[in-house]
């Protein structure tokens, strides 16, 4: 495989460049718990209710990425991203409502980051 190196981007069709470092390195859509669609997730751990971790195909360079994600049943849910600032390999995922910790159906993730 080679490698293509660039310091901008811009997609066929678009009329704007951004710099490299502005893509996603990570996002995952998980239905169910399960990864139907994704780049650089490799797995999807459910640890019990509204408790899951997303963990990555490559690694982060650092632990200061940043991931933000939401839920889509219906319905008012709140996401949050837990990682321990041990580990660069995926981060976590509370997912609830108004009163307490509920699993949803739909999830999307996505992080920004250096790779390794």
């Amino acid at each position: 495989m080679s490698t293509l190196t660039v310091s901008n981007i811009k997609a066929t069709g678009e009329t704007a460049s951004r710099a490299v470092s502005g893509v996603a390195a990570a996002w995952a859509h998980t239905t169910d718990h399960v990864i139907d669609d994704s780049f650089n997730h490799s797995s999807s751990t459910d640890h019990g209710t509204g408790d899951y971790t997303l963990s990555f195909t490559n690694n982060m360079a650092n632990n200061t990425f940043s991931s933000t994600a939401n839920a889509s049943q219906t319905g008012f849910r709140f996401v949050t991203i837990y990682q321990t600032r041990t580990s660069s390999s995926g981060h976590g995922l509370y997912i609830g409502n108004a009163s307490s910790v509920v699993d949803d159906q739909n999830i999307m993730s996505q992080t920004h980051g250096d790779l390794a």
